[in-house]
């Protein structure tokens, strides 16, 4: 039997027989779980709130320990888990990031509650497998987070569109107008995280789903030496001209603040963007506008997963237990993307009450229309290669769009 055990199991462990069932029916009091999250923006904090609410309802106490950054809170939270001291649970993407834990024998799966709820049938393969290994699921899938390019609408229509350009001539075009009329094009997010989801959006606008898979999944370098790589590299350096000069090391919530404040037009990141302006009482469609990149046929998605990092105890097991139940509930996912912005990361989740970015997101989602984020499909290590060149073209000038190519080429190959 595993360590987490199979739905029987489970269910003794935590006194709720209807465990199997009903994941909403499992309660265990006394149970206690450090919860290692990156969560801190408004948004992000209250959609946090709603699984701690849920854990708690259910008998647990929640211990947040919260780090501002991703970078700073992975490596925080791997170098605990490598030393022996693990929160018991670690908010992850998903990906080979949990992979490499899991294959060091670090975390515990979840089994059990993959069997009880049918997870298998209801979580889109390329977020299943991203957390699995050996037939094994290690960590509960909760959202599914998208990429999108969200606009303005008052900025918009202060330049006279009632919509957002679909074209590359168009979006550089309404850029101009923007510049013209004293506000700032791009809320540009100056960080190379920030940076790299903005590359990989102008490549998949530019290369479609297709070419951009030869890169990032099938590690092919002459799709990298292939023109149309190179003309996303060249639009993705004619964005510079677009970025105001306080952008270096912008946190992305402060550029959010530049869209919902009127002072810029554009903002491409994450649907966590979206979690703030509807916090603030925004509304898609009325106030901003959710699109992929020009010319892109679908959207990156990445996905937010919760891991349970190995540790004798009963208690410990059975709390990890508890909280996984607790991310599989349809309505706590439901509750959390209403406040996150994501999609559920279940299938069988009705997300008819949440808003119209969603429903797009995930109709685009269900049609098969989505390019992996690069922590999806490949180790952080890879992924890090990538990201710190991207950052380093668009920061460096100098570097010219030949060596920038070439570079990306020779990462591929060595990845490859």
């Amino acid at each position: 039997m595993t360590q987490l055990g199979n739905a029987f199991a489970i269910a003794a462990m935590l006194g709720a027989t209807a465990l199997a069932a009903s994941p909403g029916a499992a309660r265990a009091d006394g149970l206690k779980a450090e919860v290692a999250h990156e969560w801190t923006s408004g948004s992000e904090a209250a959609a946090a709130q709603v699984i701690a609410d849920a854990f708690t309802a259910r008998g647990g106490e929640w211990i947040d320990t919260a780090t501002a950054g991703f970078e700073a809170g992975h490596a925080a939270a791997i170098n605990r888990i490598l030393g022996g001291n693990p929160p018991t649970v670690k908010m992850f993407p998903a990906g080979p990031m949990t992979k490499e834990l899991i294959a060091a024998g670090l975390m515990s799966d979840i089994d059990g509650l993959v069997e009880a709820e049918g997870l298998k049938d209801k979580i889109p393969p390329v977020i299943l497998d991203s957390v699995s290994a050996k037939g094994s699921v290690y960590a509960a899938p909760l959202s599914i987070n998208v990429h999108w390019l969200i606009w303005s609408a008052p900025v918009l229509a202060q330049i006279g569109l009632d919509e957002p350009p679909a074209t590359w001539d168009a979006f550089f075009d309404a850029l101009d107008k923007v510049k013209a009329a004293g506000l700032v094009p791009i809320a540009w997010g100056g960080q190379s995280w920030q940076e790299n989801k903005v590359f990989n959006g102008v490549m998949l606008g530019v290369m479609g789903v297709e070419g951009y898979d030869s890169v990032y999944v099938d590690f092919d370098a002459e799709a990298v030496r292939s023109p149309e790589f190179r003309e996303a590299a060249e639009i993705y350096a004619k964005m510079r001209g677009y970025v105001d000069p306080g952008a270096p090391g912008r946190l992305w919530n402060d550029a959010t603040a530049m869209v919902l404040e009127g002072k810029a037009a554009a903002q491409y990141s994450g649907d966590w963007v979206k979690g703030e302006m509807l916090l603030q009482g925004r509304e898609p469609g009325s106030d901003f506008f959710c699109e992929p990149m020009p010319g892109a046929p679908a959207l990156v998605i990445q996905g937010d997963t919760f891991a349970f990092p190995k540790k004798d105890g009963a208690d410990w097991n059975a709390a990890q237990q508890l909280f996984a139940v607790v991310v599989e509930d349809p309505q706590v996912q439901l509750d959390f993307s209403r406040l996150k912005g994501s999609i559920p990361a279940r299938s069988d989740v009705d997300v008819s009450s949440l808003d119209a970015c969603v429903q797009k997101g995930k109709a685009l989602i269900a049609g098969g229309d989505a390019a992996p984020a690069p922590l999806l499909v490949m180790s952080p290590s890879a992924a890090g290669q990538f990201q710190d060149l991207i950052s380093e073209f668009f920061n460096d000038p100098a570097m010219s769009t030949d060596d920038f190519v070439e570079s990306f080429a020779e990462i591929v190959e060595e990845n490859a």
